[in-house]
């Protein structure tokens, strides 16, 4: 029996599926969510079915989330969902699931061929009854060809569109893809896990392809490819694998990734005897490309220029672990994300894109000439701790650029890292004055907040909201200003803010709002301190709730 749980999460997402389709159809095309009547009685609401009022393609698509058996199991809860079932276009069969739910005391051959004969069973039914599936997947863990080429066959005889195979093996075997893929001419999308893969062969023998995803997949060959249809393709190698090179003539291609091993550029510099089996990509007549993600990728600064310029329409560009990359330079008008993460050699860096809502930068601190972005910007910022003088000097540089944007997020080990020390606090000035929300991530909770707030309040002097997030705790202050006069003379201004563009917060506060600091260790403590602290700092406070 399929859990009742299971079965309501399963309802409530095909209304929220719904809801999301009609957010971005048309309104003549907009679907039909259909709820009880709450005027009928309690008993007709309680034996309805809610399942019944959502389209028969939504239902089908919340099934191919579930293993075909447990399908069949819910079928005898639901007299709709066992005809809905039974004309299912999308299979999914699991052969670890399905063993796991098998006595213990079958041997692995007699689970092996009860697998095979609900397998054979369930593709047989469809069959007979002449309908086509739209979606084969199937996750097996044994090499036995009667697997993937008994399934994959049938579903190509009823036309599917959608082919997705994993297979995983302990000693990092891989599975010779089935031959009939090899022309699989129906077939839209295709996922493999765990195979030896003969890309050119597979992207030549489907011509009506647009996505192809390759997990954990291992090719000896170089691969170039022409393409109008294409408009994914993914990559993912494991250590092992021998993938020489992509060259993509895909004109309608709009989203590429490519996840490479790992290479210990330490070792590869420490002998020269070691091989760097990484593999080069050249996506530049890709014009109509909107996402790429790159990581640990043969890229060179060089390469990162060519393809920028080239990739007119990109909107998403991520950068992970790209080890050949110095000074990176990207000027872009389209470009709405990025994601900057890892790239150990990068010295310098220069961004220029007007339309960008969304960076995330995780390293050491490189020199930012520059960052222009749009001022709905939410960034995110991992910066490896310092100590020196200098280092705060730096990372007060880069907190610099983000001062207009939206939301700022910074992410640390220790609260301890975000607090400048007294003398750099003297020779500096606040770097983020027009900055409104400040989110601090933290692996670890602080004891003292006050020393935390009055260093984050000089890095933010006129802050509205601050989030402080760890993995036990999360708090928030809130903040609110009196109207500050432009007209104040000399004489007004306190001396702790002469050298600033702005009043800083002490002499503007007017409210405080603490939320959820009791629940912290040591919250009594906390709070009263904190109270103290704004008593005493904020000169026009009026008030303070928690």
């Amino acid at each position: 029996m399929v859990d009742s749980l299971l079965l309501r999460f399963w309802f409530g997402f095909g209304f929220h599926l719904i809801e999301f389709t009609n957010s971005i159809l048309p309104e003549a095309y907009l679907l039909p969510i259909i709820m009880p009547d709450r005027t009928k009685s309690s008993k007709t609401v309680a034996d309805g079915d809610r399942i019944s009022g959502l389209p028969e393609p939504i239902v089908h698509h919340i099934m191919s989330f579930l293993p075909s058996e447990d399908v069949a199991r819910a079928g005898s809860l639901s007299k709709t969902w066992q005809s809905l079932g039974s004309t299912n276009p999308n299979l999914y069969f699991d052969q670890t699931a399905f063993q796991r739910a098998l006595p213990e005391t079958l041997s692995a051959v007699e689970k092996l061929d009860l697998f095979l004969t609900s397998l054979n069973r369930s593709l047989q039914g469809l069959e007979e009854r002449s309908m086509n599936v739209h979606k084969l997947k199937l996750h097996a863990i044994v090499q036995d060809p009667r697997l993937f080429e008994l399934a994959v066959k049938r579903a190509l005889k009823s036309n599917a569109q959608e082919i997705e195979l994993d297979y995983y093996d302990l000693d990092n075997r891989y599975y010779k893809i089935p031959q009939c893929l090899y022309s699989a001419k129906p077939v839209k999308r295709m996922k493999l896990t765990g195979f030896e893969a003969g890309i050119v062969d597979l992207l030549s023998g489907c011509p009506s392809i647009e996505e192809l995803d390759l997990v954990w997949c291992n090719s000896s060959e170089g691969v170039k490819f022409s393409s109008d249809k294409l408009l994914k393709f993914h990559v993912e190698l494991q250590v092992c694998g021998g993938l020489k090179s992509i060259e993509l003539d895909a004109c309608n291609l709009q989203s590429f990734s490519y996840y490479g091993y790992a290479i210990d550029y330490n070792a590869v510099r420490a002998a020269s005897s070691v091989t760097r089996r990484t593999c080069t990509i050249n996506l530049s007549t890709c014009t109509f490309l909107r996402k790429l993600s790159l990581k640990n990728a043969k890229v060179s600064d060089q390469w990162l220029e060519r393809h920028i310029s080239a990739l007119a329409h990109l909107e998403d560009l991520s950068l992970v672990r790209c080890g050949g990359l110095a000074i990176v330079r990207i000027f872009h008008e389209k470009l709405k994300r990025l994601h900057l993460i890892s790239c150990i050699k990068v010295e310098e860096a220069e961004i220029d894109c007007p339309k960008l809502r969304r960076f995330v930068f995780e390293g050491g601190l490189p020199r930012f000439g520059f960052l222009n972005s749009s001022g709905s910007l939410v960034a995110t910022l991992t910066v490896q701790k310092g100590t020196t003088i200098w280092w705060f000097h730096q990372f007060r540089r880069l907190l610099g650029l983000f001062d207009h944007c939206k939301t700022l997020e910074i992410v640390c080990d220790s609260y301890e890292e975000l607090v400048f020390p007294e003398e750099a606090r003297e020779s500096f000035l606040p770097p983020l004055h027009d900055l409104k929300h400040l989110k601090i991530n933290c692996r670890s909770s602080t004891v003292d907040y006050t020393e935390l707030v009055d260093n984050l309040l000089w890095l933010s002097p006129h802050l509205e909201i601050m989030f402080l997030n760890s993995e036990v705790e999360k708090h928030c202050l809130k903040f609110q200003y009196k109207k500050i006069s432009e007209e104040k003379g000399e004489e007004d201004i306190l001396c702790c803010c002469r050298a600033y563009p702005k009043e800083c917060w002490r002499h503007c506060l007017e409210r405080v709002i603490i939320d959820n600091l009791d629940g912290s260790a040591n919250g009594n403590d906390n709070r009263k301190n904190l109270l103290n602290f704004f008593c005493e700092n904020a000169k026009g406070l009026e008030s303070i709730q928690d």
